[in-house]
């Protein structure tokens, strides 16, 4: 399991930069709890439809793959400079 303080300074800037009004919890699992082990806040972001992850026959559209990439390439300018 993992929780990251949604008030926290990184969680607030990532919310701003992708435009998200809340956080929300899922209910799948990824390696966020292994790196939130370092002491550093962990957020789970990506494209897609949630319910089609790691299910047979799942896909994300292209154009969501796209705009997720433009996405990426925001956060990391904001974070890296």
């Amino acid at each position: 399991a993992l929780e990251t303080d949604e008030n926290c300074d990184f969680v607030k800037e990532f919310r701003h930069i992708v435009k998200a009004d809340e956080t929300i919890s899922v209910g799948f699992c990824t390696d966020g709890a292994f790196l939130a082990q370092l002491g550093v806040p962990v957020v789970i972001y990506g494209p897609g439809k949630s319910e089609l992850c790691h299910k047979p026959d799942e896909y994300i559209e292209l154009a969501e793959l796209e705009k997720a990439a433009s996405i990426y390439k925001t956060i990391i300018r904001c974070f890296c400079t």
